[in-house]
């Protein structure tokens, strides 16, 4: 039985790694740090690597150390890197010329290679469908789902400095009023009731309660447009945002 021994990074070792895509073929990938991957023990050229003192008696197993291997694609001029096979596959079907999966809308004959892709073009081509920007006042509308993460990541993600610190909540909030509604709507499931004679609308913010009581029951228009000449109120912040809109285009 023989040792495997820890192929440190830019050892230039090349691994075998089975594909799922091609069948019966192995393709050549480049260590980039210390391997998280079985192997047989014939498969390093020991020689031609710096070995680190961490060596192992089962040839069969090289434990996680909190380090990863890259997988990356071989394709000419790909320079893709994965973590996991599995994303390292199903990446290499876009270079492949297999297109399983097709379009059955009327008169449609596009196909794709990946079922994400057909649904993408479903959403955006034939169901219309648009992924807005939920962030304050922007509303901005894209036709892919990672577009709008992108657009959320470089433009408002980047403000955000207050976190939640609950179990398994990774939320950002650029606004710290913004956390405390997050918490208490999803979880505290805090409820904000309307005590307006006969009413008791529920609202997830205070905010939202407010607002509703002004619009319904008080019918207080708090809200003026500062243009000159003009001087319209409104019951809602949105609703002067709206009509200010009007005078920009004028």
């Amino acid at each position: 039985m023989g040792l495997v021994k820890w192929a440190k990074m830019q050892c230039k070792v090349q691994l075998r790694l089975k594909s799922n895509l091609f069948m019966n073929t192995t393709v050549g990938v480049e260590c980039e740090n210390a391997v998280n991957l079985s192997m047989n023990c014939n498969s390093i050229d020991l020689n031609s690597c710096k070995i680190s003192d961490k060596m192992l008696s089962n040839h069969n197993t090289i434990n996680t150390l909190n380090t990863y291997h890259y997988f990356h694609c071989f394709w000419p001029k790909c320079h893709i890197k994965t973590k996991h096979e599995s994303d390292l596959t199903r990446h290499q079907l876009i270079h492949s010329n297999t297109k399983k999966y097709k379009c059955d809308f009327k008169n449609c004959n596009k196909k794709f290679s990946l079922k994400v892709n057909l649904n993408a073009h479903k959403n955006s081509i034939h169901l219309n469908v648009r992924y807005v920007c939920d962030w304050s006042e922007c509303r901005k509308q894209f036709t892919f789902k990672h577009n709008l993460y992108r657009h959320k990541s470089s433009v408002h993600l980047s403000e955000r400095r207050f976190k939640c610190n609950e179990e398994n909540c990774r939320k950002y909030f650029a606004q710290k009023s913004n956390l405390i509604a997050h918490k208490n709507i999803v979880h505290l499931k805090v409820r904000y009731v309307c005590d307006w004679s006969e009413c008791h609308k529920h609202f997830t913010t205070k905010h939202h309660l407010n607002r509703h009581k002004s619009a319904v029951h008080l019918n207080e228009k708090k809200y003026k447009c500062n243009e000159e000449n003009c001087g319209k109120r409104f019951k809602t912040k949105s609703g002067v945002i709206y009509h200010n809109r009007k005078h920009s285009r004028e």
